[in-house]
């Protein structure tokens, strides 16, 4: 399979659950991936964004913020943040799920930064891990 459509499965699998979701896709600024919810166990977008990631300040007032990215007190974390929710449940999905988790296409994955093509290499990034699991028969 060509490179180019390899990281169209990728951007396919986005896309069919941004449709499901009714989550926007950005193209900009917020890396996206996908995983299951821990609570309801369906399929949703997931993003991770530079600057700091918790307390952003950007994120904030930004009109392109992901609709699933709230301001929300974590009971496990014991403090408020910017977090990714499910948009079936509402269910905060935490930090070290979205991004420490070694099932995550996020895991040890970091934003380098905020230039298109800072984006643009970032989300290769993610679609080449998503990529490389599928190969290895170790994603659902």
């Amino acid at each position: 399979m060509k490179n180019e459509e390899a990281h169209s499965v990728f951007y396919k699998k986005l896309d069919e659950i941004s449709q499901a979701t009714n989550v926007s896709i950005p193209d900009q600024y917020y890396r996206t991936a996908f995983h299951t919810c821990y609570k309801c166990n369906k399929e949703m977008l997931t993003f991770r964004w530079p600057e700091d990631f918790i307390f952003g300040p950007r994120i904030s007032n930004d009109p392109q913020r992901p609709k699933t990215i709230e301001f929300l007190d974590s009971f496990n974390a014991s403090y408020t943040y910017w977090a990714n929710t499910c948009p079936y449940c509402n269910s905060l999905q935490g930090e070290h799920y979205i991004n420490d988790h070694p099932e995550s296409l996020f895991f040890s994955h970091h934003c380098d930064g905020v230039s298109e093509h800072k984006f643009k290499s970032d989300m290769m990034k993610i679609a080449n891990e998503y990529l490389s699991r599928l190969a290895e028969g170790s994603w659902y």
